[in-house]
């Protein structure tokens, strides 16, 4: 199993009250990208740099694959490497704690449009919209909400 760590997410807003529907929306893309990587990222003896290095490569192994892969990844139980909320608080910004593998849960950050900080370690996130469009792209997926 790959490293279990806890991440530090923040989610710009503008203050006002945040739609379900958009938080919905980016759960489920961040989460399918975030098993994308977990099922498919090379061996767990991966340095900090290869997030950045690789998140075209896992863009590009993502990117055009049709609803039900898509839908897959967003379901597939991951055993111990599940992405996990340990703690959420709504203020403005929004944050997240996130238990997860390292290199997916870092992966997924930075293809959504993400940003890494380390020591300790904290992610911050565009704006809800942006972030599911970036997600939305490198999942292949069309940039409005369908019907997949």
């Amino acid at each position: 199993m790959k490293n279990v760590e806890r991440f530090e997410v923040i989610i710009e807003t503008d203050g006002g009250g945040i739609d379900v529907r958009l938080l919905n929306e980016f759960f489920y893309n961040f989460r399918a990208a975030y098993a994308a990587a977990v099922l498919h990222a090379p061996g767990s003896d991966i340095t900090p740099q290869f997030e950045y290095e690789n998140a075209d490569w896992l863009r590009n192994k993502v990117n055009g694959s049709d609803w039900k892969q898509i839908a897959n990844f967003a379901r597939i139980d991951l055993g111990e490497g599940n992405l996990k909320i340990v703690d959420i608080r709504r203020e403005n910004p929004l944050t997240i704690i996130f238990s997860g593998v390292f290199v997916a849960l870092a992966m997924a950050v930075i293809i959504s449009g993400g940003e890494l900080k380390a020591g300790p370690l904290k992610v911050k996130l565009p704006p809800l919209g942006e972030g599911i469009a970036k997600l939305r792209q490198a999942l292949g997926r069309p940039p409005g909400r369908g019907e997949d």
